[in-house]
């Protein structure tokens, strides 16, 4: 989906996502190794939605889904997480707000987690309202 990119509103909603999964992960120490990599999404989506929420009706735009992605770094040691919010603005045009986090020691993921992660190198996740 190409589309126009509102670099402030980027900016912005970069920060937002970045707070939103540090918080999380930050919530998460203990739990994120007894995780399955499918509840990662949902841990998120609340925090997003209100993000999504916001930004529909502080900027007019219309939400037309997104991903979240749990991606391996090429060395195989560290994993982040990714959100892509995908928009429309009132002259129709395609918005995509993106952020990852910071990278994390795969070792945090369980072991089944960690496997599944590295056999498929990326695993994404559909987000909608």
């Amino acid at each position: 989906m190409g589309g126009a990119i509102d670099k402030e509103a980027q900016k912005y909603v970069a920060k937002m996502l970045q707070e939103i999964l540090k918080k999380a992960l930050g919530a998460l120490k203990e739990k994120i190794s007894k995780m399955s990599l499918d509840e990662f999404p949902y841990v998120f989506k609340e925090s997003i939605m209100e993000l999504v929420g916001k930004e529909e009706k502080e900027k007019n735009r219309v939400f037309c889904g997104g991903k979240f992605n749990i991606n391996l770094q090429d060395n195989e040691e560290y994993f982040n997480l990714g959100v892509d919010l995908y928009f429309k603005n009132t002259e129709d045009k395609w918005i995509k707000l993106s952020s990852a986090s910071e990278w994390i020691p795969l070792v945090r993921l369980n072991k089944s987690a960690s496997a599944e992660l590295q056999s498929k190198k990326t695993v994404t996740f559909d987000i909608s309202k």
